[in-house]
């Protein structure tokens, strides 16, 4: 076996490296490198960490490694940080479970210094802060600024963070009353510092979603809310948890942790669509996610005995860079048969072109599986994975009673790659596409009508 450890994070390199490994090669190198572990740099570290994780398997193994190299570090705040957020991009996006997102965020609090303090109650609200990562607008940010823009309370101060700027997304911040602080510097830490800073001067500040440095701001802040809309691992130290789980009723724990449920909903821009003629989408299907989510031969496997329905079909998925030619390859798929799209900047419009799209294995659609919904589009999804679609069939348990259809779920969830196939071929009928199309969007309609409202969301972690 003739594997390297480069001192390199170029996407480039590590796809070359990557594509030489198989999952038994990348058990044997995991077992073979953790005497050396502490002599490689952080960049071997990352580069190593991202080939080991490249098939997606073997995660138990390389989050001991993780764990391991990290202890060397206790005390060098800056570097920590930058590690965590490499990894977040490198490593554990090939792992999109519950459960493996549990194991990788429970490791950094407790590489990271300072003692954490006594929870205190959180008052009445005065004054809350936001904090996302980046400004931009994606599905985390969207159910923020519905819940902000709806607001008829606007005696408490609001103020969105970032660790960046976008003069759109400050515009947006500007028109909807909300004030917007920029806080990045050349060092991650002092932009940290920033942010607790303006976190003591605040009654609550709202974590948005993406937990990556959670762990490290709540050993400095007593105040931190936590407004999750994907996983929900389980950081120390946060002063309450929101997401939506309302299969789980209105209070539910993870992981030895309590959430409150709650759900904004979307602003969707397929609310109200021009339609697209069946004739012009009856022979295209897609899935409009980050390519890493349906790099999977289960996947694929499924996306070419589709297209083996009708030679007429083509799939179509978008992405930073292409992925389907290794498995056209790999599986005997005409690449003719397959368009990539690229990163739209307008994906909801592309989706009401599509006959229905097709959920990766782990984790599906977010946002986009409520545009199709919206648009009338249908989702498939396996029932082995997470994401929008799947939860929201799952939590939908009376659709028996209100639709009078008690084969619909299941209809558009499978098991397997025939179940896949046989569901795909019905939905390429125009009656059945539609039909289970009014269908979803009945329930949805429903479904929206108990959605949460600014006071609603305040009164979940203030006394």
């Amino acid at each position: 076996m003739n594997f390297q450890i480069q001192d390199t994070i170029d996407p480039a390199v590590i796809r070359d490296s990557a594509d030489q490994l198989n999952s038994e090669m990348i058990v044997a190198i995991s077992e073979q490198v953790v005497p050396h572990m502490t002599n490689l740099s952080p960049g071997q570290f990352l580069f190593l960490m991202a080939n080991l994780s490249s098939k997606g398997t073997n995660f138990e193994k390389n989050i001991v490694l993780i764990d391991h190299y990290l202890k060397q570090f206790n005390g060098e705040e800056n570097l920590m940080l930058e590690l965590e957020r490499a990894l977040y991009n490198l490593f554990i996006k090939r792992y999109e479970t519950q459960e493996q997102y549990n194991e990788f965020f429970k490791i950094w609090p407790k590489h990271y210094q300072n003692t954490p303090r006594r929870l205190k109650e959180i008052p009445i609200a005065e004054s809350i802060a936001f904090f996302v990562h980046a400004p931009v607008f994606l599905a985390h940010t969207n159910p923020m600024f519905k819940l902000l823009t709806d607001r008829k309370n606007e005696g408490v101060d609001v103020t969105i963070v970032s660790l960046g700027f976008d003069p759109a997304f400050a515009k947006k911040c500007h028109d909807i009353g909300v004030s917007f602080i920029d806080i990045s510097a050349p060092r991650i830490i002092e932009s940290y510092r920033k942010l607790i800073a303006i976190g003591n001067r605040v009654t609550a500040l709202i974590w948005q979603c993406l937990p990556v440095h959670l762990g490290f701001v709540t050993k400095h802040l007593e105040n931190v809310v936590w407004w999750s809309h994907k996983f929900h691992p389980g950081i120390p130290n946060v002063a309450c948890r929101i997401g939506g789980d309302p299969a789980c009723g209105q209070e539910f724990s993870h992981f030895d942790y309590d959430w409150k449920h709650f759900d904004v909903g979307f602003y969707l821009e397929n609310e109200n669509p021009k339609s697209v003629a069946w004739g012009d989408r009856q022979h295209q299907f897609a899935s409009f996610c980050r390519e890493e989510l349906i790099d999977f031969p289960n996947h694929w496997m499924s996306v070419r005995d589709i297209l083996r329905i009708n030679p007429n079909l083509k799939y179509c998925y978008t992405g930073r860079r292409a992925i389907h030619n290794k498995w056209c390859e790999e599986l005997g798929i005409p690449e003719e048969k397959i368009e990539f799209l690229g990163w739209l900047d307008q994906p909801h419009a592309a989706i009401r072109h599509m006959a229905f799209l097709l959920d990766g294995p782990k984790l599906g659609h977010g946002l986009m599986a409520f545009e199709a919904i919206a648009a009338r589009v249908p989702v498939l999804s396996p029932n082995y994975g997470h994401g929008a679609h799947i939860n929201f069939l799952r939590r939908n348990k009376v659709w028996n009673e209100k639709m009078g259809d008690k084969n619909l779920a299941s209809f558009l969830s499978f098991d397997n790659v025939s179940d896949a196939v046989k569901s795909a071929r019905s939905l390429l009928e125009f009656s059945v596409n539609q039909d289970c199309a009014t269908k979803i969007s009945q329930v949805w309609a429903c479904e929206r009508k108990k959605h949460g409202n600014f006071e609603h969301f305040l009164s979940l972690f203030q006394v």
